[in-house]
């Protein structure tokens, strides 16, 4: 009773944290186990203290995540979750550390690169959901932003990272001089292209359009045609059937022409020539 007494104990159950043999403070929060694992992570963690490997990849566990993650403000924060023991996960390892590496040496230092073992933070691991390995997933202002779930080489992890944190230097596999060009007058060129292309297309309307014409006006003329030809006839019958003996007069004068050409033939004289029958 006395301990209790001099530490100002007078209900119970009281909980006081005590740090280099000084009360630091009373915990006056709810009883629950993750309301108190939060309290103890506040008070014994300082994140500045929290250092990255030799690589610059801070190891991450259950105390340490929330705090990085919540005192990384608009910072980004790129966490891969993986297990030593998956064979994804020991492929994605190299990659994963020239990335890290490539940053470094790009200075970007608006960028931070951090790693969870889910064998020895499973508390995390459950809470952010992460059930296949391994995950990289992306924070910032405290909450989780994207997925990564592209493929799992340098270039694309590095497009990832870089969209976030500056999408000019994203990789587009372009040619510089091309993306140069196209800056500089490629609009220009697709526009010029594009009125050429409407140019033959009304030349091509319009060619279309003669030719329908030249074959409207030959189906006219051919009706013509067959009109006069049509008309013709009607009128030679017309005029048969109002003069009939004109063409009885006709029809004897035929006659009698192929008879004198008849007699023309036989009244040839024969001198011994062989001649072709007819």
């Amino acid at each position: 009773m006395d301990k209790c007494s001099q530490q100002d104990v007078s209900g119970y159950p009281t909980i006081k944290l005590y740090k280099e043999g000084q009360l630091y403070e009373e915990y006056l929060y709810a009883r629950t186990f993750e309301r108190m694992k939060k309290f103890l992570q506040e008070k014994l963690f300082d994140v500045s203290d929290l250092m990255p490997n030799e690589i610059g990849v801070y190891d991450l566990n259950d105390v340490t995540f929330p705090r990085l993650i919540e005192s990384s403000g608009s910072t980004p924060i790129f966490v891969k979750f993986y297990v030593e023991s998956c064979p994804h996960c020991k492929n994605l390892k190299n990659v994963w550390d020239e990335l890290v590496i490539n940053f470094e040496m790009e200075e970007a230092e608006d960028v931070i690169f951090a790693q969870v073992d889910c064998i020895e933070a499973t508390d995390i691991c459950t809470d952010e959901g992460i059930d296949n390995y391994p995950q990289i997933l992306l924070y910032k202002d405290g909450q989780m932003e994207d997925i990564y779930d592209g493929d799992r080489t340098f270039e694309a992890i590095k497009n990832f990272v870089w969209e976030e944190v500056d999408e000019t230097r994203l990789d587009t596999g372009m040619d510089p001089f091309d993306m140069m060009l196209g800056m500089m007058g490629g609009e220009g060129h697709e526009e010029e292209d594009e009125e050429e292309y409407e140019e033959d297309d009304e030349e091509y309307e319009y060619e279309e359009g003669d030719e329908e014409d030249d074959d409207n006006e030959d189906e006219v003329e051919d009706d013509e045609d067959v009109e006069d030809a049509t008309e013709h006839e009607s009128k030679q019958e017309e005029n048969k059937e109002e003069d009939p003996e004109s063409g009885r007069k006709e029809l004897s004068e035929d006659l009698d022409s192929s008879k004198e050409d008849n007699k023309d033939t036989e009244n040839i004289p024969d001198d011994g020539t062989e001649h072709d029958e007819l």
